[in-house]
Formats: C-alpha cells, structure tokens, sequence
C-alpha cells in the first residue's frame, strides 16, 4: 500500500515516517508540507492513502478533501476532534488525535490494509474508525 503525508508540522513528518517504515506492506511516497503542493503532484494514481492533517495555512484538510477530483482513501490526523464531524461525508477511513501514538497508528492502518486485501471495500468504504478516550471505534455511516 502505497502512501503519503499532508502536514505542515516536519516534526509530525518524523514521526509518521519512523512509524510507516515499522509498519509491513506499507511505503511511504512522498511527504508535503501543504496541500497545495499535492495538487501540483502530476501522477496521483500509484497513491493508495493519503494521512492528512486538517490544520494547514492556505487550504486546510477539508478544503482539499472537497477538492480531490478521483477517490482516494484518507486518514485524517488532527490535534481537534471536531474535524470528524466535517470529513464524515468524505472517503476518510481513519481520524487519529494528535499526539500520534505509535500502536494507534498501527492499529489504524492495518484495519485499512484489510479494507485493501477486499476490493469491493477500497474506495467504497461505509466506515469510519475514530480514536476516543483511548479505544479505537469503528463508525457505519
């Protein structure tokens, strides 16, 4: 599964790098500071995942989920919980909070891995898993 990072935090960049590189089957692309630089990327087809932050200068993570043109599936990470109410009604299968703990990401990405193995499911995902209070929860639109 191939994947990238929208985060204007280089210090997030580390960390989510140092946790993909752990993380079997999983290889990070490339890493933007904006989204507005992802929208110049010429070939997006290769990208399975894009780990979006939503707090951005400029455009932030609902902007550009509006303004994806081809679905793409998207974990949202965030230092605010109330950003899951407004991607709900994107392709986003994940929503982890800021700080980022390793075995939370784990936990994430493998449940989107499974959602990979099944075509049918890749981008037509009816789920939402949302970090809260320390447990991971799945959500059904």
């Amino acid at each position: 599964m191939n994947c990238i990072i929208i985060d204007d935090d280089p210090i997030q960049h580390d960390i989510l790098e140092g946790y993909i590189n752990e993380i079997e089957g999983v290889n990070l692309l490339c890493k933007f500071q904006n989204p507005i630089d992802f929208l110049k990327m010429e070939e997006k087809s290769e990208i399975d995942l894009i780990i979006l932050d939503m707090e951005m200068p400029k455009m932030n993570g609902v902007d550009l989920l509006t303004a994806l043109k081809h679905p793409t599936s998207v974990l949202v990470i965030s230092s605010k919980s109330e950003y899951a109410i407004d991607v709900i009604n994107h392709n986003v299968l994940g929503y982890l909070l800021k700080p980022l703990k390793f075995i939370d990401v784990i936990n994430t990405i493998d449940k989107i891995k499974s959602n990979f193995k099944n075509p049918t499911l890749k981008h037509n995902s009816k789920q939402l898993f949302i970090k809260s209070n320390g447990m991971l929860h799945k959500i059904d639109y």
